[in-house]
C-alpha cells in the first residue's frame, strides 16, 4: 500500500511561503474510523499510547456539545482510572485544579489545552510545555466523503499565545499549526484507514527548532502514528 507525500500539504492559515518547518507522517491502521477518531480527541486514552505527549492539561472547554465524540466520553467515564484527571504528571495542584473545574478530557472545537511535550525519553520526568487550542474540528460523518476514499476527519490544533499586543509577538517569534485528517480507503484497501499528520511552523525561531530538534521531530511524528496504530488495532 503506497503512502501519500504530505511534505507539500499545506497548514490552514500559515502561507507555503512563510513555512520555515514542516513536519509530516501517515499510516494505514486497521479499525473503524470512529475508534481512531475517538482515541486520538480523548486526551485521558494518551498516556496508554502516546510516548511523545503523554499528558494534556485541559485549560478550558468552551462547550460540552453530546453529539461529538459520545464514544470516546462514554470510554472515558468508565476509564480504569476514574480519579485521574487531564493531568497525569505529579502535579497534584493542576490535577486538583482540573478536578474542581470538572473539565472533559475530549478535544472539542475551541478547546484550549496545554500539551506536555516528552522531548527527552530518557528523562520522561522533564517535558515541554506547548499551549494549543483547537482551530478546526471535523468529526466523521455518514454523509462526509472525498475524490479519493471514504469518510474522512479532521482535526487542528494551533498555537495559543492569548490575545492582545503579547500574543502577537509571541506568535511572531513562533506560530504552528498541526493537522491531523483521518481517512477510510476504498477498493482494494477497503477497510483500512489512512491516518495523516502534519505540522507547519512559520516565525523566526522556527529556524532554530528546524535546526536543533528537525529530525528529532520527524522521528517522533513517524512514534506518534506508530504509537497510535499499535493501541488501536490492540485493542480490536
Amino acid at each position: 500500500m503506497s503512502k501519500r507525500d504530505l511534505s507539500s500539504l499545506p497548514a490552514p492559515t500559515i502561507p507555503s511561503s512563510k513555512v520555515i518547518l514542516h513536519i509530516s507522517s501517515s499510516t494505514r491502521i486497521k479499525a473503524p474510523i470512529s475508534r481512531i477518531w475517538n482515541t486520538l480527541i480523548d486526551t485521558s486514552t494518551w498516556s496508554e499510547w502516546n510516548s511523545f505527549i503523554p499528558h494534556v492539561t485541559i485549560r478550558e472547554q468552551p462547550r460540552s456539545d453530546p453529539s461529538i465524540g459520545d464514544a470516546a466520553a462514554a470510554a472515558s467515564s468508565s476509564s480504569s482510572h476514574p480519579d485521574e484527571s487531564n493531568e497525569y504528571g505529579n502535579n497534584d495542584n493542576l490535577n486538583n485544579k482540573n478536578k474542581k473545574k470538572n473539565l472533559s478530557p475530549i478535544l472539542n472545537p475551541g478547546t484550549k489545552a496545554t500539551f506536555h511535550v516528552l522531548m527527552d525519553p530518557k528523562n520522561p520526568g522533564r517535558t515541554t510545555q506547548v499551549h494549543l487550542v483547537i482551530s478546526d474540528f471535523q468529526p466523521p460523518s455518514p454523509d462526509a466523503g472525498s475524490e479519493v476514499g471514504g469518510r474522512i476527519a479532521r482535526i487542528v490544533w494551533s498555537s495559543d499565545y492569548g490575545s492582545g499586543f503579547k500574543g502577537a509577538v509571541s506568535s511572531w517569534f513562533l506560530y504552528a499549526e498541526r493537522v491531523h485528517e483521518i481517512q477510510e480507503l476504498d477498493g482494494e484497501e477497503r477497510g483500512w484507514i489512512e491516518v495523516r499528520t502534519w505540522e507547519a511552523q512559520r516565525g523566526v525561531l522556527a529556524y532554530v527548532v528546524r535546526y536543533l530538534y528537525g529530525g528529532f521531530l520527524k522521528g517522533c511524528f513517524e512514534r506518534w502514528v506508530g504509537d497510535l496504530k499499535v493501541f488501536v488495532e490492540r485493542d480490536g
